[in-house]
């Protein structure tokens, strides 16, 4: 019973532990009114790079970026202004800048409205 229990307790701490990891390293978004959030590791060999499907609609406006030294990770924070009322779709991708490909795809849906306020939801998870 004991060892049972002793199995039981270490799945868990690694089940606990490699949440954790990869809650740290993966990148994470934030959804907010006009930017989308995204986390990159220092140390990896990745970057981001994004699509806007229609590029009348909404246009890149600036990066801000936030350096978290204990974690080694970077926040960027990309944002965008309206340039005409209606909907569009944003994809960012992860990619490995040593072989070109694509780890992670991320879409999200952007709307503009009369007023040329941005909102934007993620679509995929």
């Amino acid at each position: 019973m004991k060892n049972k229990f002793v199995g039981i307790i270490f799945l868990l701490s690694f089940a606990i532990t490699t949440f954790l990891l990869l809650w740290a390293v993966l990148p994470k978004t934030v959804l907010l009114t006009d930017e989308i959030v995204l986390n990159t590791k220092d140390s990896s060999n990745y970057y981001w790079q994004y699509n806007i499907e229609d590029p009348s609609i909404v246009m890149y406006k600036y990066l801000a970026t936030n350096k978290n030294e204990s974690n080694n990770l970077t926040e960027l924070k990309y944002t965008f202004s309206g340039l005409k009322e209606g909907n569009t779709v944003i994809v960012f991708e992860y990619v490995n800048a040593s072989t070109g490909s694509v780890d992670q795809k991320i879409q999200y849906r952007v709307n503009v409205d009369n007023n040329l306020n941005v909102t934007i939801k993620r679509l995929t998870f």
